[in-house]
């Protein structure tokens, strides 16, 4: 993120040196960023990123470098506890239009779950699949999945965002969310 906005977490944390970031629990710096607003991204625009990715992508920077991207089939699962998701009938609509909304609340079990699906389309799956189409039309080979395995122990947790990872790196015992789950370690 910008230096603005570091400096801000920093002020809201009321710490001089960004040194002691290190010693925060990663629970006070999520909270301090949502206070102020920080967006977590890299900052475009400055000399280490001068454009955006997208821009990069068009401009021939990925051309002929195969990409894979992909989505977690419930990525606001457990992101849903600390960030604020469309939880009425009124909220989803305002989020995402009455037409989407139609479509989400008539295939969920409840106005938050509809909530949780929309926004985990908006934010994740259809930039994915955009970013995607993106890439193969300035020639990058693009391979795109959804990541859909979910803990049979865990069923609060979905296939949640990053839940492919464990598997990608063999460290599913390491993770609560895999650790101990039939078939976890295939």
């Amino acid at each position: 993120f910008s230096r603005a906005a570091f400096d801000a977490v920093l002020r809201e944390l009321r710490l001089d040196a960004a040194e002691r970031l290190r010693e925060l629990p990663v629970a006070d710096l999520i909270a301090a960023g949502q206070r102020t607003g920080t967006v977590w991204r890299p900052p475009f625009g400055t000399p280490e990123l001068p454009t955006t990715v997208a821009d990069a992508v068009r401009a021939g920077a990925a051309r002929g470098i195969p990409i894979l991207i992909g989505t977690d089939r419930d990525e606001m699962r457990l992101l849903s506890t600390t960030l604020p998701l469309p939880a009425s009938v009124a909220a989803l609509c305002e989020s995402v239009g009455a037409a989407r909304a139609e479509h989400y609340l008539a295939t969920s079990a409840s106005p938050a779950e509809a909530g949780e699906r929309a926004i985990t389309d908006l934010y994740f799956r259809i930039p994915a699949i955009r970013f995607a189409e993106l890439c193969a039309r300035s020639g990058s080979p693009a391979h795109l999945y959804r990541f859909d395995w979910e803990n049979p122990a865990r069923p609060d947790v979905g296939a949640t965002h990053g839940m492919e990872t464990p598997f990608v790196f063999g460290t599913t015992d390491a993770v609560p969310s895999t650790d101990g789950a039939p078939g976890a370690a295939e």
